[in-house]
């Protein structure tokens, strides 16, 4: 095990806390720091199918599915060299932790969301890359032979990775088969110095070293890391030093970094900025590998709304992937869409569409949340965002569908891309209101017709052809089997064709009461007074009325949720109570004796569910007989509503006290706590206060704190245990 001893612990803490210093200097004194104490060491040759990524590698966007092939395409074009792989610096993998496995996850989702372009973990991975990313992504790739989006790296005769053609280069056969030199640094320091790691990409990843180009996307996260590095928005200026960081890694979208920051800060989502990570990982979904140029990043930043309640994130983001994902590309800036279709969407008279749109994403997101997150659904969420940009900015027949949607078929797409993911119906009854297209509908296809015991009619008619009725009735498309109607009856009777000759014999498609009636009409009756039927012909369902289990656990909920909304209302407004953000919290206002204050988890019907939801944080409604079956249901967490620039609730928002409990893991601290309380026949989960409350106070409930990790045992703390 890797010894850490204290004075390691003191000068390597020192150097990592150093703000005002650039990237690639402050790698070097962290690496010189490792270096002097024994922790770094060198491995002259690892193969590529040991590595994996770092999760905090380019902000946390990982790789670039498309850079790794683009590069490696750059690479084969004038030869490889090893020795400009100046980058190449690695950390272990720990062995069994908690962190392995985030690593192990997140490599998973990006090789998921590549589409074919990034080689599958194959359980042997032991190094994760800094530096060097791109490239050791493709060697392994290439290992493999896995598909490229590159062209003159693909075989003649499929998308493959010509090996054959590309190992013809001695130094990159032997990078791909055998590997090259890494710096490798201690899994343990990963894990004590998480920050090391976001320090190191930093540095690595510029433009000073081979294969790597730094997307505005990358740029953005960059940034957001910046922002929220411990004690950064404490020092003065900490915006321009974010800048400087970002300039010094010398970024194609350095020289409009300011406005990237200003979009991370005001429509980046928050620490993490997450709807960036949405922008990435859509990106990678639809295959896409552009920018958006500094123009349209100015109007998504600095376009001002005709509102003055909204500044309508959503709609932002939306406009963004719409451009990003678009086929109209130029030097590798997306054209698509440019200023003036968002200072339209902006405009006064297209103000109601811009409002009306980002209340629908905001309710996609939430369903999403619903349904285990956005990264469950996230292809659907992603077009439907694109959907929803095309559609606002009247460019839908230029999107890759070439369809004209209204923002209700874009939500009823949406719930039925949704529900094909989860395998359930999911509905969301406040879209009913939004328009759709009334589109005709579509003729359906004709009924195959009955096989004919007649010869394929040949390709030039004879003499003989013409006096023969089959022949002559397929002129007028009618065959054996041919469905038909007569016409000009204002309620056809369907029947199929049985014969052909002078007389035709027709027979009832179908019949409700009886046999099917069967007739006779001439060949000259056929073809003037009868025509071919295109619609399905009717079919008896086996089986008579019947209702499914699901209707009994709907007819269920609607149950709880009325009992719900029975206890809230005998319970809320009884104590005044006061909310806040940043950091989310209540408060009580005056005195509350033990027992006099209960808060009732009120939520929306579509929050009570059958099942748990993926992070198993729905709190259990308890098992209830349903249908003859025993029927668990659990009510989802209610999101907090979004904050804006003003300090009040949208009118629609549900504001329950409930969910605003903060945990504490110090029982002193806690005044709430979870309990059950009969009403309208169910037992309904409430918190209730457990001792007297104070005026101001912050209500809090117990919440059991993590197990630690086992200490790391060092050589001194040995000598102190012996002492012991």
């Amino acid at each position: 095990m890797t010894q850490i001893t204290e004075a390691f612990k003191k000068d390597f803490s020192k150097v990592l806390g150093q703000k005002s210093v650039k990237a690639n200097e402050h790698l070097d004194s962290l690496l010189a720091v490792l270096r002097e104490h024994k922790l770094l060491y060198r491995v002259e040759k690892i193969q590529p199918c040991f590595f994996l990524v770092h999760k905090a590698n380019r902000g946390g966007l990982l790789l670039s599915p498309h850079n790794v092939h683009r590069n490696a395409a750059r690479i084969h074009s004038c030869g490889a060299d090893m020795r400009q792989l100046t980058n190449a610096v690695c950390v272990e993998m720990g062995l069994n932790s908690t962190l392995r496995w985030e690593h192990i996850a997140k490599n998973r989702q990006l090789v998921d969301r590549a589409n074919g372009l990034l080689a599958p973990l194959n359980g042997a991975e032991r190094y994760l890359s800094l530096g060097c990313g791109h490239t050791v992504a493709f060697c392994k790739q290439a290992a493999v032979q896995g598909c490229t989006s590159q062209k003159s790296l693909q075989c003649s005769d499929s998308d493959k990775i010509d090996l054959q053609s590309i190992c013809q280069n001695v130094q990159f056969k032997t990078m791909i088969e055998e590997g090259w030199s890494w710096d490798v640094v201690p899994a343990v320091i990963d894990e004590l110095w998480p920050s090391f790691a976001t320090v190191a990409q930093k540095a690595l990843n510029t433009q000073n070293h081979i294969g790597t180009e730094v997307g505005e996307l990358e740029t953005c996260m960059t940034l957001a890391s910046s922002v929220y590095d411990p004690g950064m928005r404490e020092l003065s200026g900490w915006k321009e030093l974010a800048i400087e960081n970002v300039v010094a890694l010398n970024v194609p979208s350095a020289k409009y970094s300011k406005t990237l920051l200003e979009f991370v800060l005001n429509y980046g989502g928050g620490e993490g900025a997450p709807l960036i990570t949405f922008m990435d990982d859509v990106a990678k979904q639809f295959g896409c590998n552009v920018n958006l140029g500094q123009g349209f990043w100015e109007a998504l930043e600095n376009t001002v709304f005709n509102s003055k309640t909204c500044l309508f994130p959503l709609v932002r983001v939306s406009l963004a992937l719409t451009n990003m994902t678009g086929d109209k590309v130029e030097d590798g800036v997306a054209r698509l869409l440019g200023k003036p279709d968002v200072a339209k969407v902006a405009s006064k008279t297209r103000i109601g569409e811009a409002t009306e749109a980002e209340a629908i994403l905001g309710e996609a997101m939430q369903i999403a949340n619903t349904l285990g997150g956005m990264d469950v659904v996230l292809h659907a969420l992603g077009q439907m965002f694109v959907r929803v940009g095309l559609c606002i900015t009247g460019k839908e027949k230029l999107g890759r569908e070439q369809k004209v949607y209204k923002l209700g078929d874009i939500c009823d797409a949406y719930l039925g891309a949704v529900s094909d993911i989860k395998k359930q119906t999911v509905t969301f009854a406040e879209w009913d209101k939004h328009e759709k297209t009334k589109s005709p509908a579509k003729a359906k296809a004709q009924p195959s017709a009955k096989a004919s015991s007649s010869a394929p009619v040949p390709p030039m008619a004879t003499l003989s052809d013409h006096k023969d009725p089959k022949w002559i009735a397929q002129k007028y498309g009618f065959n054996i089997g041919t469905y038909v109607v007569q016409k000009n009856v204002e309620h056809p009777t369907q029947y199929f064709i049985v014969t052909i000759s002078n007389d035709v014999a027709i027979q009832q498609v179908c019949s409700y009461e009886s046999e099917p009636h069967k007739a006779s009409i001439t060949l000259d009756d056929l073809i003037g007074k009868w025509s071919v039927s295109k619609a399905d012909p009717p079919k008896q369902m086996d089986g008579d009325q019947q209702r499914p289990l699901q209707l009994q656990v709907d007819k269920h909920k609607a149950a709880l949720f009325q009992a719900l909304i029975g206890l809230d209302a005998k319970h809320c407004g009884k104590h005044k109570l006061v909310f806040w953000r940043k950091p989310d919290e209540v408060r009580t206002v005056g005195a509350i004796k033990e027992g006099q204050l209960t808060l009732v988890p009120v939520a929306q019907i579509l929050n009570i569910s059958s099942k748990n939801n993926p992070s198993s944080s729905g709190i259990p409604l308890g098992d209830h007989p349903v249908g003859g079956k025993s029927v668990q249901f659990f009510l989802i967490p209610l999101p907090k509503p979004p904050s804006d620039t003003t300090s009040k609730f949208d009118v629609e928002a549900i504001v329950a006290a409930y969910w605003w409990v903060g945990p504490t893991p110090d029982k002193k601290h806690a005044n709430m706590a979870m309990s059950t309380v009969s009403h309208g026949g169910f037992m309904l989960p409430v918190m209730t206060n457990t001792v007297d409350i104070a005026p101001n106070s912050k209500l809090l409930q117990y919440v059991k704190p993590k197990a630690r990790a086992a200490p790391i045992h060092t050589a001194e703390t040995a000598k102190k245990q012996k002492k012991a």
